[in-house]
Order: structure tokens, then sequence, then C-alpha cells
């Protein structure tokens, strides 16, 4: 009579430590690999961005965002509050204006704000009169100072008309004199990092679309290399230390999605 022992191989266990553990594993692997991708690109974006706008790029910071559906997404962006600023004379000879009027239930809030809106852009010299942050968002544009000169020539031929019809609508006109405006501004950052990217009116320097290029030629497939130990090796543990980024709003998403679509390989 033959008796026949069997027993697991060592290595059963660790496989089978493995298959327990491979849902979360997995999941761990999903939220690393674009936060990963996302430092990398805030590093190379850092270190090919020109320096001469104002705060740019030390404003820059990678960021997630609230999980969306299935998608686990991060990026990298400016923080809120450097959308607002308040402008310095320094600024008037670079910095043009556009007003856009604020609406409630379908109707504006203010036709003084619609009349300048119709005379967009403005500089700071010229706009005759300053809304309030209900009646009207103010965005700022850093500019050339030829551009600013032949908005702000084009304007003062227009202010007669423009100064009438305001003061129909009974709001006060600023003094000629005044530059400095009482409030903050939107500061249209993607605008002035375009300008550059692209060489619009400026001297050009490229430095979003290759660090962007770089993902998919190098940081990509090396990232998923240093990863592929949390889903094949049972001994590995690293994918138990969860290293999350900064999280932004949702929200911020919609803010970047246009800058996004002209700066990815093919965008305009």
């Amino acid at each position: 009579m033959l008796e026949f022992h069997v027993k697991p191989a060592p290595g059963n266990k660790k496989t089978r430590k493995l298959i327990d553990q491979w849902p979360q594993r997995l999941e761990a692997f999903i939220e690393a690999l674009p936060r990963r991708i996302a430092e990398q690109l805030h590093q190379d974006v850092v270190k090919l961005a020109p320096s001469d706008l104002p705060g740019y790029p030390d404003m820059l910071k990678a960021v997630e965002f609230p999980r969306q559906g299935d998608w686990q997404i991060a990026g990298v962006i400016p923080p809120g509050w450097n959308f607002s600023q308040r402008l310095k004379t320094s600024d008037a000879q670079r910095t043009i204006l556009t007003v856009k009027p604020k609406m409630v239930g379908g109707k504006v809030v203010s036709e003084a704000a619609v009349v300048l809106a119709r005379n967009n852009p403005w500089t700071m010299a010229t706009l005759p009169w300053e809304p309030t942050r209900r009646e009207a968002s103010l965005v700022s544009r850093r500019v050339n100072e030829q551009d600013v000169k032949d908005i702000e020539q084009q304007r003062q031929l227009d202010r007669p008309a423009i100064v009438a019809e305001l003061r129909e609508l009974g709001v006060s006109i600023r003094p000629k004199d005044k530059v400095l405006l009482g409030r903050r501004v939107t500061r249209d950052l993607a605008f002035e990092i375009l300008r550059r990217e692209k060489g619009i009116g400026v001297p050009g320097h490229a430095h979003w679309r290759p660090a962007v290029q770089a993902i998919f030629s190098q940081h990509l497939k090396k990232t998923m290399k240093e990863l592929a130990p949390w889903m094949s090796d049972p001994e590995n543990e690293e994918w138990e230390a969860r290293q999350n980024l900064p999280v932004e709003a949702a929200s911020v998403i919609k803010r970047v999605q246009e800058f996004q679509k002209r700066i990815v390989p093919g965008g305009a």
C-alpha cells in the first residue's frame, strides 16, 4: 500500500498572500501613478520655465483632485489665490483689463458694466468707471508696453461718448489721472503663459509642451516599471505607504481645461 503526502510548495504561501492583497495593491497602483507623473511634470515645468513672469513658476504645485468615478486625477496648477491680485502703479504700462458683467437670473446686474464690456479691452489709466465685484469681474492680462499704448489711444478717442453713456446711467466717473484700482482683479495666467509658450507677440519660451511630451516619452514607462513590484512581488510592502498630494477642489479642473487643450500634443 502506497501513501502519498502532499503539502504546498513554500512559494505558494507568498503567492496566496499576493492574490489576497491584489485589490488593495491595484488600488494603490492606480492612485500612485498619476501622483508620481504629476510630480515629475511639475519638476520639468519649473526647470524649463521662463523666470520673467511675476511669481512664475514658483507658484506652481503638484496636486490631486477628488476622485471622479473610476478616475484618479492629479495635475500641476497654481493655487487659487494666484488668480487674484491687486494691481500696482508699476503694472499700468504692461496691463490691460477686460470687463465681464455679472448676471443674476439671466439678467445683467449693471447696465454700466455692459457699456464697459462693449468697449473692451481697457487699461488702468483709461477705465472710466470701476464696477464692484457684484456688478462685474475684471480680468487682467500682462502684455507689452506698445499694446497698452495702442489701446490707450483708442480708448481716449472713444472716451467722450462712453463717459456720456455712463453718466446717463448714473455712475461716478473716475478722475482722468487715476490709475490704481480699489479692488482686486482676476489675473489671466493662462494667457500670459501661453503667449510665452507659443511666442505670440513676445519671445517664445516653450516649457509646458516639452514637459508634457516627456510624460509619454520617458516618465510613464519609467514610473510603471518602478511600480511594477507592487503588483508582482509578495515581499514588496511599499504599496502600503500612501503619499498623498495636496488636494484641490474639483471645480478647479474646469479652470485649466482650456489651457490643457492648447498644451497637449496636437492642441491649438
